[in-house]
């Protein structure tokens, strides 16, 4: 465990200190989870740590995290930090710095971090669901674009879509986007549907979830700590990723954040 993930890790257990306090759901997700269940803590090359919460768990701790977090940290929302642009919260450690290259020029918090996605349901339209998703993915841009946020593209489509995107963007002001993704999010709010979705995700093909995983939570040892995860894990990492527990290539363990420069307070 370097430097970084174990200021993460301590960001993590304040999480699951609150979370037990207050009665709250939680799970490690993506590559954290994978990393507990294939190296019981992170995986060595990773850069971040997610936590996912149902709505309900989620906006509830959204209500009280500041107050029990105290002045070590700052619990980023797009209400809390005005040019933060994404529909999930950042914990992250005041006097660190921990800068990603899509974000360098702009004007937020920029302290070592860890996630929090809310997971809310979808339809039970599979069709339907990837049209709602298409419509947070782009709404999405068109905010990163309006707030200045670096977004590049390899292929002449992407750079086209941009273009449009960024012509779009003078017409619709921030707090209306960030009303339309709420409405969105919070549409199937409390009903009982077959899919769920992390709307926070870029990965279009993997955001339609089966709502079944989302239900039980389990004690998974992490590094020096337990943490919780799905029950259901298995199911939830072959999904995301295949043969889970065979590492990739040495040539594909990367800094997916693109971090450029990284300062600690220690």
């Amino acid at each position: 465990m370097n430097q970084i993930q174990q200021h993460q890790l301590n960001m993590a257990k304040e999480v699951d200190r609150i979370c037990k306090k207050y009665n709250l759901r939680y799970s490690i997700a993506g590559g954290t989870l994978l990393g507990a269940i294939r190296h019981q803590g992170f995986i060595p090359w990773d850069d971040d740590l997610d936590i996912s919460m149902p709505r309900e768990d989620y906006d509830k701790f959204i209500k009280i995290a500041q107050q029990e977090l105290g002045k070590k940290y700052f619990l980023q929302t797009w209400d809390t930090d005005k040019n933060f642009v994404f529909p999930f919260a950042k914990i992250r450690e005041n006097n660190t710095l921990y800068l990603e290259e899509i974000s360098k020029n702009v004007d937020i918090h920029h302290g070592i971090f860890i996630d929090i996605f809310p997971i809310d349901q979808l339809s039970n339209n599979t069709f339907l669901n990837k049209i709602i998703i298409k419509k947070v993915i782009i709404l999405r841009m068109i905010l990163l674009i309006k707030k200045k946020y670096i977004l590049e593209s390899q292929t002449i489509i992407k750079k086209i879509l941009l273009k449009i995107l960024k012509f779009l963007s003078f017409f619709i002001s921030t707090n209306k986007i960030i009303k339309k993704i709420n409405k969105i999010q919070y549409k199937y709010y409390g009903k009982n549907t077959f899919y769920i979705t992390h709307f926070a995700d870029v990965y279009f093909n993997k955001m339609i979830i089966d709502a079944s995983l989302m239900t039980e939570f389990i004690p998974l040892q992490f590094e020096n700590t337990t943490l919780m995860g799905l029950k259901g894990y298995d199911k939830y990492l072959k999904f995301f990723y295949g043969d889970y527990m065979t590492p990739p290539p040495v040539d594909k363990r990367e800094n997916r954040h693109g971090i450029i420069e990284i300062k600690f307070n220690d």
